[in-house]
């Protein structure tokens, strides 16, 4: 009988503990992020300056975002769709031209849309409970769109015209990922990269 009774209990405890480790194993992740990109650092680098022969010139570039969904096929491997978005905008301020003989000023920006839809299989080391490290690929097609907008005399036009700059194949390698779980189901992430669309980027994530 007592035998019996530790074999049902040593089963009870086996039983648990795979139910617990199979619960940990999330099956989902979804990702939102922030980042920087070679390009946009290139432009930010570029400070303001005065050409006189058509004013003054400013270049911007806006942070990078980036909304992703990751499925665990293995403990070690998931495959995802991640799509994100960056604008370059480049003002020129008092464009100078003659009307009728008469000196007029307008200001005009050109918005640069880049944006990449991709696929992302990643491979997964170091889990734990609270912490997932990963490396891997962003697979996809990067598209630039560009639009321009005038002001003048105080009158905005928007979207005065805008153009497709092209589309061409994007692979960037995902050197190194961290997620860091405050809870079962929330965390933040850093991630490091090599090519479109980001070299550095954070942000939270949701498991499920």
């Amino acid at each position: 009988m007592k035998k019996r009774i530790v074999f049902i209990v040593g089963c009870i405890v086996m039983t648990s503990f795979a139910f617990s480790q199979q619960k940990m194993y999330y099956k989902s992740t979804f990702s939102g992020n922030v980042g920087l990109s070679f390009v946009g650092l290139g432009v930010n680098l570029i400070s303001k300056q005065t050409i006189n022969t058509i004013g003054s010139v400013e270049l911007i570039a806006r942070p990078m975002w980036q909304g992703s969904y990751h499925y665990f096929f293995k403990k070690w491997f998931s495959l995802g769709i991640a799509y994100s978005s960056q604008q370059i905008i480049g003002t020129v301020y008092d464009y100078e031209y003659y009307n009728n003989n008469v000196l007029e000023y307008i200001d005009f920006n050109v918005v640069v849309k880049r944006s990449k839809i991709g696929v992302y299989p990643m491979f997964h080391y170091g889990k734990s409970a609270h912490k997932d490290m990963y490396s891997g690929f962003n697979i996809g097609v990067l598209h630039n769109k560009a639009t321009l907008n005038t002001e003048f005399a105080g009158v905005i036009t928007k979207d005065l015209f805008s153009f497709n700059m092209g589309a061409r194949p994007s692979m960037q390698l995902l050197l190194y990922g961290i997620r860091y779980y405050i809870n079962k189901n929330v965390g933040f992430n850093f991630e490091v990269g090599l090519g479109a669309p980001f070299f550095c980027n954070t942000g939270f994530q949701i498991r499920l």
